[in-house]
């Protein structure tokens, strides 16, 4: 087990939802209750969130992953904002 590098007290691994449908591997401190996600992981939620554009018809589209469509935010007829990183 590792500790936390806020207090020193051990962590406890579990995993958790983030966003409906959106789980990661965490480490929680039984102390303070912070969480914690090592680099592989935060890796793999990145790559969760990164999308690639292609042309449809004479538009640009973007897939949003199930796991984010199916979140609380997203619902038919609301607005997104996206970010362009590249």
């Amino acid at each position: 087990m590792t500790k936390c590098p806020l207090c020193e007290t051990e962590m406890r691994k579990e995993r958790k939802e983030l966003e409906k449908g959106v789980w990661a591997a965490v480490e929680v401190c039984l102390q303070c209750k912070d969480e914690w996600i090592d680099e592989k992981e935060h890796d793999k939620l990145v790559d969760i969130f990164k999308r690639k554009t292609f042309n449809l018809g004479g538009s640009i589209a973007v897939r949003i992953p199930k796991e984010i469509a199916d979140g609380p935010f997203h619902t038919r007829g609301n607005r997104s904002k996206l970010l362009s990183t590249g």
